[in-house]
C-alpha cells in the first residue's frame, strides 16, 4: 500500500494484474469508504467463488 494523493496510471501502467484495485483519497491513506467498498466489491466476490460444501 502506498500513501499518494495523485494518481498517476504511469506508475503501474502494464503491471497491473486484472483483478487490481486502484484508490486514491483526500489524506492520501485509506479510508473507511474505500475500506468497505474493497470488502464488498472485491473480498467478498473471491470469498464466495472459492467456498467448498
Amino acid at each position: 500500500m502506498l500513501k499518494v494523493k495523485t494518481h498517476i496510471q504511469a506508475w503501474y501502467e502494464g503491471s497491473l494484474l486484472s483483478s487490481w484495485r486502484i484508490a486514491i483519497s483526500p489524506n492520501g491513506w485509506t479510508t473507511r469508504e474505500i475500506g468497505q467498498a474493497w470488502l464488498k466489491d472485491h473480498f467478498i466476490f473471491y470469498i464466495k467463488i472459492r467456498r467448498t460444501g
